[in-house]
């Protein structure tokens, strides 16, 4: 497991800190992840609390896509 740089943003208290590579382009981000991990996994994740989830197992990439949170708050 590789432990991940932290910073402070404006947007929060002092204190509490973002992964740094909030401000990496996604795109570079996983092309990084892909070229330096075997495979990358990547959860689905449709609410809040899916994200919550996926960030405190220190999940290194998720999947979000508008369809699958229209469908998580509105079902079927």
């Amino acid at each position: 497991m590789t432990i991940r740089s932290l910073a402070q943003t404006p947007l929060l208290p002092p204190g509490f800190t973002v992964p740094a590579s909030r401000w990496t382009d996604p795109a570079t981000r996983l092309r990084d992840l892909l070229e330096s991990e075997p495979y990358v996994f990547a959860p689905g994740i449709y609410d809040p609390h899916g994200a919550e989830i996926a960030m405190y197992h220190r999940a290194t990439a998720i999947y979000f896509s508008g369809y699958s949170f229209a469908i998580g708050h509105l079902g079927t």
